[in-house]
């Protein structure tokens, strides 16, 4: 009997111990993160450099109709519109100019190209009543 009493002892003794085991495995681990902190902490300064390269970009217009037709004198006009866009800090700068010279030909028919009063300096178009000259202008930012 007193076997049997010392083995129901120790089984009371092991569940005992497993139970008090099994509940502070649980406290622990819910616990530890507060328990544990970082005691240390770090800061790292990066420089980080990124070239871009610059880029344009332009639109293709359509040809230019003029009006009114020119049947002996007068003045006839038309206009388009260029967008050009760019992330240069330098600009950009378009230039347009005449596939042929002069510059409004069709077959034997043509206009003289405008002649400047200053070559490369702005002026107003002054054209001799008995002349035919043809120009083009660009205005922009």
């Amino acid at each position: 009997m007193a076997i049997q009493k010392t083995k129901i002892e120790l089984k009371k003794a092991c569940a005992f111990s497993l139970a008090l085991i099994l509940i502070s495995g649980v406290i622990y681990v819910s616990l530890e993160p507060a328990l544990i902190k970082a005691a240390a902490t770090a800061n790292d300064s990066v420089n980080v450099n990124l070239t871009v390269d610059p880029t344009i970009a332009i639109n293709s217009p359509a040809d230019v109709s003029m009006s009114p037709n020119i049947t002996g004198t007068g003045t006839s006009t038309g206009s388009t519109t260029w967008t050009v866009t760019t992330n240069s800090n330098l600009g950009w700068k378009l230039e347009v100019n005449a596939s042929t010279t002069p510059a409004m030909t069709s077959g034997a028919n043509n206009f003289a190209n405008y002649t400047e009063g200053t070559t490369g300096t702005p002026d107003a178009w002054l054209i001799a009543a008995a002349a035919s000259e043809f120009g083009f202008g660009a205005t922009g930012t």
